[in-house]
């Protein structure tokens, strides 16, 4: 028996009178329907960790300006701390474009700590006279996922939101 003939009697145990069903309406509607999900979902994911990257970026940045703002106050003259911190914090006075919970968020520096030395292992300054080094460390912020309870309704474990530092020395 041919390989024809033998494909040909397969066919007709299945669909009797015709190799393949001529009926195909409605097929390409699948298609559409699974592709249209992924295609959501996935933009869904990028808008959500594109909100990440941008506020991480912004902390970063803050806590970048502060740092260097303040280290150039660092004279070792009477009062060069006081006045590098205040520096660093007004430089860092920044406000978030990503509202969280309905409102602007506002940047702001959590600590400001002074170094004698910083390399191999960090040295707290003791005086305004041997302070060299500056490290700056921004609030904690939230980023709320806007889509999480949408793609949380699949399975998996829920994560509704995260929390992003910023640190600079």
């Amino acid at each position: 028996m041919s390989l024809k003939k033998y494909l040909t009697s397969l066919s007709r145990r299945r669909f009797p009178g015709r190799l393949f069903p001529a009926d195909c309406r409605g097929s390409v509607a699948i298609y559409v329907a699974m592709f249209t999900a992924i295609g959501i979902g996935g933009g869904a994911l990028a808008i959500d960790y594109g909100r990440v990257a941008l506020l991480k970026s912004q902390l970063q940045s803050a806590a970048d300006a502060a740092a260097l703002a303040a280290v150039t106050h660092l004279d070792g003259k009477v009062q060069s701390r006081s006045r590098s911190e205040s520096v660093a914090r007004s430089a860092a006075r920044n406000q978030s474009v990503l509202p969280s919970a309905a409102s602007v968020t506002d940047l702001v520096i959590d600590q400001v700590t002074f170094y004698s030395e910083f390399s191999p292992t960090p040295v707290a300054a003791s005086s305004d006279l041997d302070a060299k080094f500056v490290e700056v460390t921004m609030n904690a912020q939230t980023v709320k996922y806007m889509f999480a309870p949408v793609l949380n309704m699949f399975g998996g474990t829920p994560h509704s939101d995260q929390q992003l530092h910023g640190r600079a020395v």
